[in-house]
């Protein structure tokens, strides 16, 4: 349970610096759910579950409620909120300069920065692809693709 909470707690943290950065600022459609994700009545994680997303589900986001929320609308016009670690605005695909390579395992963490020491903001599946942007010479890649440019070990890239 420890444990549980203090993933909660550093996941939250991270969100906050990307909030902090400027990162995500404008609001509209064409958001990404990033991994599958509630949409609650209230921006709580106690709050009762309306409905859900599924990862690559675009979302409407209507505004940032709290630190940790989105409040969206849904495709019926319910509108609900969605915790803002698992949605996020789209950022290039990565089409100019990239190469275009295939996850080959299971799973694939995707991670802030070039290291296992960095948090883990996201997941590949096996045979999604992105675009690798920058090769380093400790075997991470920098690669683009749903939504998100992060970090990935290139073992697991064919």
């Amino acid at each position: 349970m420890k444990k549980g909470m203090l993933r909660l707690f550093i996941s939250a943290a991270v969100a906050a610096l990307i909030f902090a950065s400027g990162a995500i600022q404008a609001f509209g459609a064409d958001y990404y759910a990033t991994m599958d994700v509630f949409v609650r009545r209230e921006a709580n994680v106690e709050s009762a579950v309306m409905s859900s997303l599924t990862r690559g589900d675009l979302v409407d986001v209507i505004e940032k409620a709290g630190d940790w929320w989105y409040k969206i609308r849904l495709g019926n016009g319910a509108t609900g909120y969605a915790s803002a670690l698992y949605v996020h605005e789209p950022q290039g695909e990565g089409e100019e300069g990239g190469t275009l390579m295939t996850v080959n395992t299971p799973y694939l963490n995707v991670r802030a920065g070039a290291g296992v020491d960095y948090f883990v903001v996201g997941m590949l599946y096996g045979g999604e692809q992105v675009y690798v942007m920058e090769t380093y010479a400790s075997g991470w890649v920098k690669a683009s693709g749903y939504g998100f440019t992060a970090y990935v070990y290139g073992k697991y890239l064919n």
